[in-house]
This record gives C-alpha cells, sequence and structure tokens, in this order.
C-alpha cells in the first residue's frame, strides 16, 4: 500500500512542472493579436441597424472584450466574445468599429486576429475621458449620462485602462480609434485635450507613442446635414499638428440617418472601412493609395457646339416661390392645406392653421379664422384634366380653391391675419427632409423707400366694416404707410395699394378688421416695385439680383421646369401646362415633386418670358 501512494504522489510531482510551463505559455501575449481602444459619443457607440449583409457574420478571429457586463447576453466584463453586436453596451447595436474590425480581417493574413475594447458616451465631451477631469464635468452632465457613465464604474477612463491591462495579457495594442468632437464642436482646446488623454493611455499602457497610431474621425459634413460640420475644418485640423501620431479619417460622403448629427448603417460601414484602410496602411498590410492627375492645358480636347450651353431650372428648394419669384407671400392662396400625403411640417395641419400665416388679435380683439372650400374665388374653374380617379387626390378635390372665414367678435385694435414670408428652413435629409418653413417670425424683406404692390380679394357677409393693411416689423412696429379699405361687398373684390417701407427691416403683411362680423379673404399679392424686378418686370414677376446671375452666364437655351419637377411623385403632382396660364388666380397650384406647396404664380408663360429676355 505504501508504494502505491509513493509513486502516485512522484508521478504527481512528475507533471506538475509540464502544468506551470503550459499555463506560462498560455499567458503570453499572441503578437499576431492585434488590439485597438476605442472611444467616443454616439456614432462610436454604435445605434445603425445591419444590413441583410452584415446579419449573419460570426467570425472569432474579430473580437471584442465586454467593457461592461451584459447579463441579457449572457456577457461578462473583462472577458473575450466573438465581435457579434452590440460590442459597446446592450441596447447599442452596429458601429463603424464593428465595420473597421471586419475589414481588418478581410486584409491581414489568416494567422492574424482583431480584438477591440469599445468605452464610448453618447453626447459627452472629451473631457470624460480626461483622468484628473473627468469627475468634475460628469457631476454636471444630465442624469441620463450618468446613467450611462455608471456601468463604466463612474469612471470611463479607468475601466479602459483596467481592460486595456487584461487584454494586453492576450495580445497587443496596436491603436486607438476615436469619433468624438460633436460636444466640443466649438472648443479650440480640443487637440490638447485629445493629446493629454493619449499620453496618459500609452503612459499608463507602457505603449509607445511612435507604434501607436490614433484615428480620430470626421463628423458629419454639412451635405449630410451635420450641423458641427465646421469642426471638420477649424478645429480637428490641428489634431495632427500637435499629436504626430494622430491620423484624420474623413466623413465625406458618409450617408446620414437624416438628423444633425448620425450615420447611417452605409455611412458608418463606409467610415469604419476607412479606419481599417488607414491602419492598415499604417502597419504595412496595405499600400497607400495614390492617385496622380496630369493636366495638359496647351491640348485642345473635343470640341462643344456653342449651342449647347444653357441652364437647368427647377423648382427645389424653394427655388421658385420664395426664390426666383419676387412675390413675396408665402402660401399666398391657402391652398397649402389638405392634401393626401402631405408633410405635416410643408403643408397647414389644420382648418385653423395657415401654413406662413399668423392670425392677429391686437389690443383685446376676439375672433376666429378657418378655411373653407365653399367660396371660390373663380367661380366655374375649368378642369384641363381628368386626373387619376383611383388616387386619393381625386379631381374633386384637385381642384378645391380654399380662402379664409373670419368672424370678428370685438375688433379690438384689430383682429385678421399676418403673412411673414417665406423665412429661411431648416435643412433636414432622409424622413426629416424637408424644404419649407412654417415661419412665425417677419420675413419679408422690407427695403427703406421701396413700394411694394399689394393685391387682395375680400368678401363680407353683411360686413359693415372696414381693413387696415401694413408693414410690421418684428417688434411690432408699424413700417410703412397704411392702407385702409372699407365698403366690402358679399361678392369676391380684388383691392390694390401701395404700401412704401419706412425702414429696412424683415416684416410681416397685416390685414385687420375695424368692426365685429363675418368676411372672406384670398389670394394675397406684394410685389416689389418694378425698380427691384428684373428688366422692370417686363419679363415677368422676378427677382432682379437671381436673374441677373443667369443672365449672365449667357445660355443659349433654358429648360425647365425641370426633371423631377415635370414627372411629379404621382399623376397629380406634374406640371400641367394648362392649368399653369392665364391669370394667376386660375392657376391651381399643387403639391410638387419634392413634397411643397408650388403656388404656379410663375407659370409656363412667365418661363417663356424669362427665356424670351435680352441677354447682355
Amino acid at each position: 500500500m505504501k508504494r502505491k501512494i509513493t509513486f502516485l504522489v512522484m508521478a504527481l510531482l512528475a507533471i506538475l512542472p509540464i502544468f506551470k510551463v503550459s499555463a506560462a505559455a498560455e499567458s503570453k501575449p499572441d503578437p499576431k493579436f492585434y488590439i485597438y481602444l476605442c472611444i467616443g459619443q454616439s456614432n462610436m457607440e454604435a445605434g445603425a441597424t445591419p444590413a441583410e449583409q452584415d446579419k449573419d457574420f460570426n467570425d472569432p478571429r474579430f473580437q471584442f472584450m465586454a467593457a461592461v457586463d451584459m447579463p441579457n447576453l449572457g456577457r461578462e466584463m473583462g472577458k473575450w466574445y466573438t465581435a457579434v453586436p452590440p460590442i459597446c453596451r446592450e441596447g447599442n447595436n452596429l458601429g463603424p468599429v464593428d465595420f473597421f474590425g471586419r475589414k481588418m480581417i478581410e486584409v491581414l493574413p489568416p494567422d492574424y486576429r482583431v480584438g477591440v475594447i469599445n468605452v464610448s458616451v453618447a453626447g459627452a465631451k472629451i473631457e470624460l475621458w480626461d483622468k484628473d477631469d473627468y469627475k468634475e464635468y460628469i457631476d454636471n452632465e444630465r442624469d441620463w449620462m450618468k446613467n450611462i457613465v455608471s456601468q463604466y464604474g463612474g469612471n470611463p477612463y479607468e475601466r479602459l485602462v483596467k481592460m486595456a491591462k487584461l487584454a494586453q495579457k492576450d495580445g497587443v495594442i496596436k491603436g486607438i480609434l476615436m469619433h468624438q468632437g460633436e460636444s466640443n464642436s466649438q472648443d479650440p482646446l480640443w487637440p490638447e485635450r485629445v493629446k493629454r488623454i493619449y499620453d496618459n493611455l500609452c503612459k499608463d499602457l507602457k505603449l509607445n507613442p511612435k507604434q501607436t497610431p490614433l484615428l480620430a474621425g470626421e463628423l458629419k459634413y454639412a451635405e449630410q446635414g451635420g450641423v458641427c460640420a465646421a469642426f471638420n475644418t477649424t478645429i480637428m485640423p490641428n489634431l495632427p499638428k500637435v499629436l504626430p501620431n494622430a491620423h484624420i479619417i474623413s466623413a465625406l460622403g458618409c450617408e446620414s440617418t437624416g438628423d444633425q448629427f448620425h450615420f447611417s448603417t452605409e455611412g458608418m460601414r463606409l467610415l469604419g472601412q476607412r479606419f481599417a484602410d488607414k491602419m492598415l496602411q499604417l502597419q504595412g498590410f496595405k499600400p497607400e493609395e495614390k492617385r496622380t492627375l496630369t493636366l495638359k492645358p496647351d491640348k485642345l480636347g473635343i470640341e462643344i457646339s456653342p449651342t449647347l450651353r444653357g441652364i437647368f431650372f427647377e423648382d427645389i428648394n424653394n427655388s421658385l416661390d420664395g426664390g426666383i419669384c419676387a412675390q413675396l407671400i408665402q402660401n399666398n392662396s391657402f391652398q397649402a392645406y389638405n392634401v393626401p400625403d402631405a408633410p405635416a411640417n410643408e403643408f397647414s395641419t389644420c382648418d385653423s392653421v395657415f401654413f406662413g400665416w399668423t392670425v392677429v388679435s391686437k389690443g383685446d380683439a376676439k375672433g376666429s379664422a378657418r378655411a373653407v372650400a365653399d367660396k371660390p374665388l373663380v367661380k366655374n374653374l375649368k378642369r384641363h384634366y381628368d386626373f387619376d380617379p383611383n388616387d386619393k387626390y381625386d379631381d374633386e378635390q384637385r381642384y378645391k380653391q380654399y380662402s379664409v372665414r373670419f368672424e370678428v367678435e370685438n375688433p379690438g385694435d384689430g383682429f385678421g391675419i399676418a403673412a411673414n414670408g417665406f423665412g429661411i428652413a431648416e435643412y433636414g435629409r432622409g424622413k426629416e427632409f424637408y424644404y419649407s418653413n412654417n415661419t412665425q417670425t417677419p420675413s419679408i424683406p422690407a427695403v427703406k423707400d421701396v413700394s411694394y404692390d399689394l393685391g387682395m380679394y375680400l368678401q363680407g357677409e353683411a360686413y359693415k366694416g372696414g381693413f387696415k393693411v401694413y408693414l410690421e416689423d418684428k417688434d411690432g412696429n408699424v413700417n410703412s404707410n397704411v392702407l385702409t379699405f372699407t365698403g366690402i361687398p358679399d361678392d369676391w373684390k380684388k383691392y390694390e395699394g401701395t404700401l412704401k417701407a419706412l425702414n429696412s427691416a424683415d416684416s410681416r403683411l397685416c390685414i385687420v378688421a375695424d368692426a365685429p362680423g363675418v368676411f372672406y379673404l384670398d389670394f394675397v399679392t406684394l410685389l416689389p416695385e418694378a425698380s427691384q424686378l428684373w428688366n422692370d418686370g417686363k419679363n415677368g414677376p422676378f427677382r432682379k439680383d437671381l436673374m441677373q446671375a443667369l443672365a449672365d452666364l449667357k445660355p443659349t437655351f433654358m429648360r425647365f421646369p425641370g426633371g423631377c419637377a415635370s414627372e411629379g411623385p404621382n399623376y397629380f403632382g406634374q406640371v400641367f401646362w394648362k392649368n399653369s396660364i392665364g391669370s394667376p388666380e386660375e392657376r391651381i397650384g399643387f403639391r410638387n415633386h419634392w413634397g411643397y406647396w408650388t403656388s404656379q404664380y410663375v407659370g409656363f408663360y412667365e418661363y417663356l418670358l424669362m427665356a424670351d429676355a435680352p441677354r447682355a
């Protein structure tokens, strides 16, 4: 019995060194396991929905170390997992880090692996990753951000370093990826703040700065709706100046979700792949792409016919109404209402809200105003087209004529309505894309001593009072002479007059009643005097400055009314030329291809006048 026990003990002692040697070998970092640290804001957190091509990814060569516990996914902080999203926190999705890693393992040799550690916080300033200043910053932040930071133990920098030290037991940290700046978009010290964080990471993790590149992704460009786009040109270019191993990754052309800050799935894919391309180049796995353009200005190319130089005009971005057309009243016939499938932010939302107009109650005035279709301005309006009977926007609705019915209970110092002009629209993309602006701010660009020709139609219901019409600035000061109209009949009558601006100030056109009763208003126009029109108005109601710019191009032809504007979003949204001629009052407008209302105050006849004008 003693022999057997002795033999067993000796056998165990014999194999113990083997286990010790084996464990030591396993703990040695793999030089071909490349690890990247990732910090940033919401784009870096990742919120993109996986496209079909992204859903089946499950390659163990691309891994992430969980920086937080993800109990619903069975993931624990400090452990490696195949990089199936989310790789930042529960509730996130796909982002540039995902596409970076996937592109890296496509190009790297098969025996190389890639690992990432992502510690990102939506909306956070760069100060959150500063080991000395983070607490003072986060203590004054919003609760929702504090809740995110609490998942990192209240200190994202410390959590990143802790995870990185664990990761260094398995592989080699080869670089840092960053997408941050929206919350520091006007901070000239941002490059220095980034450098301090970078220096601390290198010191705490014993990284060689010369061998540890930092890649910083640009923010959304202005053409993608990015409100912080100036950061890309005013602040970010200074980063490589203060941090020599920093490299800027372009976001030009990265698709937007439609908001002001975020990239879509394809935008994040492109940005992530650009991160990877640059990292692969820096680490010698991919040659840097170079392109050469050779110009030979002395050598003639092909001959181009002189008749092929022209201009193309399309009603987009309010380039017609509110643009080249000098008529200053938006929604001047109150037709931008009750249009099927019309976006709410480009049309009146109900019969008591008038797009581009504000109901006015001066003093203790009291009354109501609503859009009605039972008082057509043009009786027996000719219907030139039989619109698609299967369309929701049928003939009856297509040819409705709306006006505003006012019921004045107490005129006070004046009850009526004010036209605010066209204003300036915010610029959105995707589902939020819109052009028009339901401005409630005076935005008619009145110019001192310039006269403006007024036209409007009124009809009463035994109305005994009168009306005052004038320009008013944003402070409520009268900014023109005051026109007075009396004797309102029980049928439509056109009223005209001239308003002369007292000051150069954004203004609104006020039309107010001075007696109780019921009346109707329709087709209001305000046009600058002839001296402010192109060719003194002889060639249509066009703005002098914009038309002169087009005339200076000396085009040999003009294409109108545009490609998409011609095809329309559907049958009723096309330009039908017969509906665009005759008196402006008879021209029924339409919701054009770009989703907003086109009045046709400029129709085919005016386009032809424009084209027929003499060129200097």
